[in-house]
């Protein structure tokens, strides 16, 4: 199939559409699942580790996402706030404010260049909640 000769828009879209329906194997999926989220939760170690408050919260929101919704997103920090709010939906109150409150924090941490904002306590808080997160 090539693209570069089609000679009409009917012919380009079906021959797109073509494409589109190539399947991925189940266990190919899986592996690409399982990758993505042992890559997220490096970056949230090493996030903890090097006390970066802003990529840990970023890294728990996809993880949380992806044990919420058994599916993969793959967002920039930029839309956290927007996830939250997604996640919010699924959450009950309680744990969905715990989410809130950690964004808080690291938002005043982030406006103040790191001289205010308890971070701190955010790592230990998310990860217990991430744990709820990813029992069956």
């Amino acid at each position: 199939m090539n693209l570069a000769k089609v000679s009409t828009a009917s012919d380009f879209l079906r021959d797109v559409e073509k494409i589109i329906q190539i399947r991925v194997p189940e266990k190919e999926l899986t592996e690409i699942f399982i990758k993505a989220r042992e890559s997220l939760e490096t970056q949230l170690k090493g996030a903890e580790d090097s006390s970066d408050a802003p990529l840990f919260l970023h890294a728990f929101v996809l993880l949380s996402f992806s044990s919420i919704n058994k599916s993969l997103l793959f967002a920039s920090g930029k839309f956290v706030p927007q996830i939250i709010t997604r996640l919010g939906k699924s959450l009950t109150a309680e744990d969905a404010a715990k989410i809130k409150t950690a964004q808080d924090s690291v938002m005043l941490h982030i406006k103040s260049k790191g001289t205010q904002g308890q971070v701190d306590t955010i790592y230990g808080d998310l990860k217990v909640l991430l744990k709820t997160f990813n029992k069956p």
